[in-house]
């Protein structure tokens, strides 16, 4: 009996010593906070005691964006930089750069939960959003795993190299889904922080003009590179498990469909649909729209005329790929 325990006890811890591979980033999904503000730590800046665990380490300012703000600037989902959902969780970061000759770069930095082991592999990870409000997108952005803090006493980090970029030639220009950013990395052993970010300075980095942006950012004079960040993982390679990929629906409460290109359509995000289904009805119970695609959505029209502003309701039908059916019944701002 003592033997058989025994046996059970070794693969018992064995499983779960695989199954929580550990992710040596702290506060990974930017869900802990002290307090909500908008502005993240700078490292030369006393504590406002925001974010936990993250700071700037320039004199650049990255943004903590959340649900908790009352500042519609900085909430969620609508803000500054136009309208999206946390990956996963409440919380998320964005990062601005501003390319005018003067390699303006918001970046955060964290400290490992414990430092790296020589010769072992570490495998990256992290998602990002291009923001609705840019008329540009690039396809560098990376992270640099260091053994000490890096930081600059100015606007960028363009003296520092990352050793984990996204691939040349992959625009990062998705302003409605997630993008993955991943790679591995080879430690040589000490290496205890993470600095994500863009790292290459105005006059070598390779910008794409977007189809819509905002108004606010329409200036011939400079270029705005917003990204939000949310999702960040550093794993010993051989320890970690890819997690099965869930099913997934996120129903946005309100859209502005006003042809600004920001917001402009009700849409559904979700992982694993199968077959789609989605219903739209006033609060008569006309029927005012339907539509079977996913990536489509309602336009905030009837019969080719706007809708007035108001609420509406909607009744959302997925069969997911594992045979998972769910419907989804709520309501719908119309904002004018």
């Amino acid at each position: 009996m003592k033997k058989t325990i025994w046996i059970f006890i070794f693969f018992f811890f064995s499983a779960i010593k695989i199954i929580f591979a550990q992710n040596l980033v702290p506060n990974p999904s930017f869900e802990i906070y002290d307090t909500c503000v908008s502005e993240i730590d700078g490292f030369n800046l006393p504590s406002n005691h925001g974010l936990k665990y993250w700071l700037s380490p320039n004199f650049a300012s990255p943004d903590f964006i959340s649900n908790c703000l009352s500042n519609p600037d900085f909430g969620m989902p609508q803000n500054y930089g136009g309208f999206q959902q946390a990956r996963t969780g409440n919380c998320m970061v964005d990062l601005g750069n501003i390319l005018a000759n003067i390699n303006y770069r918001e970046n955060i930095q964290t400290i490992l939960l414990h430092p790296l082991e020589a010769n072992k592999k570490y495998c990256f990870s992290m998602y990002i959003s291009l923001m609705d409000s840019c008329w540009y997108a690039t396809d560098n952005f990376g992270v640099c795993i260091t053994d000490t803090a890096i930081y600059s006493y100015s606007n960028s980090l363009t003296s520092f190299t990352p050793q984990i970029i996204n691939p040349l030639g992959s625009i990062l220009n998705d302003k409605i889904n997630w993008t993955n950013i991943s790679g591995e990395y080879i430690a040589h052993g000490g290496e205890k922080y993470i600095t994500i970010g863009i790292f290459t300075d105005d006059n070598n980095i390779d910008t794409i003009l977007q189809p819509y942006g905002s108004v606010y950012w329409n200036n011939i004079n400079f270029k705005v590179l917003g990204y939000y960040i949310d999702d960040v993982s550093l794993y010993l390679c051989d320890d970690t498990i890819i997690p099965p990929n869930e099913n997934e629906l996120t129903i946005p409460n309100a859209f502005t469909p006003n042809n600004d290109g920001i917001n402009d359509i009700f849409k559904i995000k979700g992982q694993n649909i199968k077959t789609f289904h989605g219903t739209i009805i006033n609060r008569w119970g006309q029927k005012l729209f339907e539509w079977n695609d996913v990536n489509t959505g309602w336009d905030g029209k009837h019969d080719g005329q706007d809708v007035s502003a108001g609420v509406y309701f909607y009744i959302i039908s997925v069969v997911f790929e594992d045979g998972e059916m769910q419907e989804k019944h709520g309501s719908v701002e119309v904002v004018r």
